[in-house]
């Protein structure tokens, strides 16, 4: 008996999907750092294609808005966090704060499918030149789920 593959249309966001978060505080700016960290499940792995987007919107510690001087990527590592993918950026704040209209988002910048296996890290890094709160922001990545169906 063969397994039966399930793809599904998935998006990795900050409301539905559990990412383990670290607030970027005073002290940690002007460095490459990890603001938020997502374990792809056992059973499943996540594809990035060419055509999906990321969407992101951030606040400093003082309630403004990020600048065009704030950057962001995003990485996937492997289970050890030492092989690394980079699937989108580096790229300025000003290019993923759209959420809507579809000629301003943000593409991913790879030239192929890339697949997150299980246990892998998809890792959303931010250069900020001030201290990042990350309990107000949220963003959007659209992706493609696969996982075994069980009928």
């Amino acid at each position: 008996m063969t397994t039966k593959i399930r793809d599904e249309v998935y998006s990795l966001n900050s409301e539905e999907v559990t990412w383990t978060e670290t607030d970027i505080s005073t002290g940690q700016t002007s460095l490459w750092l990890e603001g938020a960290r997502y374990q792809v499940p056992v059973g499943e792995s996540i594809v990035f294609r060419p055509e999906d987007v990321f969407s992101f919107y951030g606040k400093d510690l003082a309630g403004s808005e990020l600048t065009v001087a704030d950057k962001v990527r995003i990485l996937v590592k492997d289970q050890a966090k030492e092989d690394t993918k980079l699937i989108l950026g580096p790229c300025r704040y000003t290019q993923v704060s759209e959420f809507q209209e579809d000629k301003l988002l943000k593409r991913m910048d790879i030239m192929q499918e890339y697949i997150a296996y299980e246990n892998t890290w998809i890792i959303i890094e931010w250069y900020a030149a001030v201290s990042l709160d990350i309990s107000t922001c949220w963003w959007n990545l659209t992706c493609k789920r696969q996982r075994s169906a069980i009928f």
